[in-house]
């Protein structure tokens, strides 16, 4: 699924899988694939909630008018309702979500240690996954989900890919540099060695 620089398209995305949101809780898969239609266009992008906290942070981040911004609060009370509305069984998607998460960070951090290409070729789509990981910890933590075990290992993980990496200007997505801190986000702050 591409992102978009368009926030109409984005919101309509957004809302979509916010819909899809309560299925994809209630199967118990990680993943649920929707369909967007947007001017004629099918998508049939492959969700997570990880997705879903992604793409609302990313039109918030770039959020303008009061129209967008009102969208932008539905959607995020409506993913408010979905966790209020399966309060444990959210709690076990956004914790096995975050274990697959951190096991692929983990491979990456792996792939690095070993000095395989897989560090330079994947270095982006893996910057990508650790952010989304600092999405779904604050999901976590929003809805009072006990993941310390969790944050201590993602910690351990941090360590090791700061000892690999050197600093470096920002790699995020582009052009969003003043959302995103080096103190907040270092990892976005990082280059391979």
């Amino acid at each position: 699924m591409r992102p978009t620089d368009d926030p109409a398209e984005g919101l309509d995305l957004l809302e979509a899988l916010i819909r899809a949101l309560p299925k994809l809780i209630a199967s118990g898969d990680l993943t649920r694939t929707v369909l967007v239609e947007r001017d004629g266009e099918v998508l049939r992008p492959s969700m997570t909630l990880g997705m879903v906290l992604e793409q609302l942070d990313r039109l918030e981040r770039s959020a303008s008018g009061p129209e967008t911004r009102d969208r932008l609060e539905a959607s995020r009370q409506a993913l408010a309702a979905t966790a209020a509305e399966r309060p444990k069984d959210y709690a076990v998607h956004l914790e096995r979500e975050l274990r697959s998460q951190l096991d692929g960070w983990r491979w990456f951090l792996e792939a690095c240690e070993r000095g395989e290409d897989a560090c330079q070729d994947d270095f982006a789509a893996e910057l990508q996954r650790r952010s989304r990981l600092a999405l779904l910890l604050a999901e976590a933590t929003r809805v009072g989900t006990d993941v310390d075990a969790l944050v201590r290992r993602l910690a351990r993980m941090d360590a090791s890919f700061q000892a690999q990496t050197r600093p470096g200007p920002y790699a995020g997505p582009a052009g969003q540099s003043q959302h995103y801190s080096a103190s907040d986000h270092p990892w976005l702050y990082r280059r391979p060695r």
